[in-house]
């Protein structure tokens, strides 16, 4: 099967040597977990990546700034350019690490993923208008990298599913627009006022091993803001998306056999307990190349703990508390939390 480029944009024919026709190459499976930061996700990331047939590449959104030009950690202990495992993909996907140019291509996703422009995607996914001929440009560019990428991580670790916990909205909209791929979309949804409260905490940012850094802290304000775009924007995806369905980080740590069942049911495959996903992940230390996230996914113990944080019930101000749940309470209510 001989490989067809056009320009750098596409990745997704294939020549039959039997027939000499072009027809479809298969479609890069990925199961995003999306919604809005300290949600959760790199938890039920590092358990879901170990179930049979998936690879998780953490928040792969951030690989082009983090990675390629900072050399942050992998989940291995590794610098991610001393990554025996990233080195094989990226040979595979461009032939060397001097073939890519990680500054253009993050400054490409920034222009490419604004908010602004999830609405113009979900108009001409539901067939109301065409994309601005200057912005598809960008568009299509943007995701023949991410194909490369994706499709290089695929061969390399040998995976039927990527799990990808990049978060953000706007890199779920990308994707779901790529003929290369086929999505399947969790919408991690928490409190409102957990996030805003995690969003104060001090944590330090293990990945970043050459000095030390915490991970950015935000006003309350900014959190609202952020925890509302972000989930009304994911919640968009469910009128574009064939395979999407939502899970509250609540429930889930309440009951994680049943909040897994969530992504298993969603591709339609047999599921694995807790049990088995947390033994896994603890003999897996060697073998995770997962990037970004969390300070847990950079923990080397492996050590796995599901429980419930009431801390902002406990020390989250009231004035914060209120203002949280006074500006969040439609959603919050949608989403099925109580207002006290």
């Amino acid at each position: 099967m001989q490989q067809i480029q056009t320009n750098d944009t596409t990745l997704i024919s294939n020549l039959d040597d039997n027939t000499g026709q072009i027809s479809p190459m298969e479609k890069i499976k990925v199961v995003y977990i999306g919604g809005v930061g300290r949600s959760g996700s790199t938890l039920i990331d590092l358990l879901a990546g170990q179930a049979d047939g998936f690879f998780s590449v953490g928040e792969i959104i951030w690989i082009w700034q983090r990675n390629f030009q900072e050399n942050q950690l992998v989940a291995s202990g590794e610098p991610f350019l001393e990554s025996p495992f990233w080195h094989k993909v990226i040979e595979e996907a461009f032939g060397s690490f001097g073939a890519v140019n990680p500054v253009k291509i993050e400054a490409l996703r920034k222009d490419v993923e604004r908010v602004r422009h999830v609405m113009r995607i979900w108009m001409h996914e539901k067939g109301m208008r065409q994309l601005n001929p200057e912005y598809h440009a960008k568009l299509r560019e943007y995701q023949a990298y991410t194909a490369k990428l994706y499709r290089a991580i695929q061969k390399v670790s040998g995976c039927d599913y990527i799990l990808d916990s990049s978060k953000h909205p706007t890199h779920a909209f990308v994707l779901q627009t790529m003929d290369e791929i086929d999505l399947y979309t969790l919408h991690l949804i928490r409190d409102s006022r957990a996030v805003a409260h995690s969003w104060q905490r001090k944590k330090l940012r293990p990945e970043v091993h050459w000095k030390t850094e915490y991970m950015p802290q935000f006003s309350i304000g900014w959190s609202i803001k952020d925890w509302y775009s972000g989930n009304v924007l994911m919640s968009l995806m469910s009128s574009i998306s064939e395979h999407y369905d939502r899970l509250r980080y609540e429930d889930f740590v309440k009951d994680p056999e049943t909040g897994l069942n969530k992504i298993w049911s969603l591709i339609d495959r047999p599921n694995h307990t807790i049990d088995e996903l947390k033994e896994r992940y603890q003999n897996s230390a060697n073998e995770d190349f997962s990037l970004s996230g969390n300070p847990i996914r950079f923990d080397q113990k492996r050590e796995i703990k599901i429980r419930l944080d009431k801390e902002w019930r406990e020390k989250m101000p009231t004035g914060q508390k209120l203002t949280v749940t006074a500006a969040t309470l439609p959603l919050l209510i949608r989403y099925g939390y109580t207002p006290w």
